[in-house]
């Protein structure tokens, strides 16, 4: 979850879980057939420090790392390509 100081984090975090619990879809997927993970992934080099805790709040209510999108790209790959030493984190 966020560290303390992480003012955007948390404010996304926190804006992201009440939309997932009033019935938002983790796997909605937009235009390029891609979901909320690999568009957050996408704009990850632009927000950095939030890029963890919107993956891990996306996975903990329902996200799908495993669905391709129109170019076959896969969240867990992705995550596993930008972050090679911190990857093995998002399994725990």
């Amino acid at each position: 979850m966020p560290r303390p100081g992480d003012g955007q984090a948390v404010a996304v975090a926190s804006l992201m879980k009440i939309l997932l619990d009033r019935g938002a879809d983790p796997n909605l997927r937009n235009g390029k057939n891609e979901t909320p993970l690999l568009a957050m992934l996408a704009v990850q080099p632009q927000v950095p420090d939030t890029t963890e805790v919107v993956i891990r709040t996306l996975l903990s209510c329902g996200a799908n790392p495993w669905c391709l999108d129109d170019f076959g790209r896969c969240p867990v790959f992705e995550v596993a390509k930008q972050f090679p030493k911190t990857s093995r984190r998002f399994g725990r």
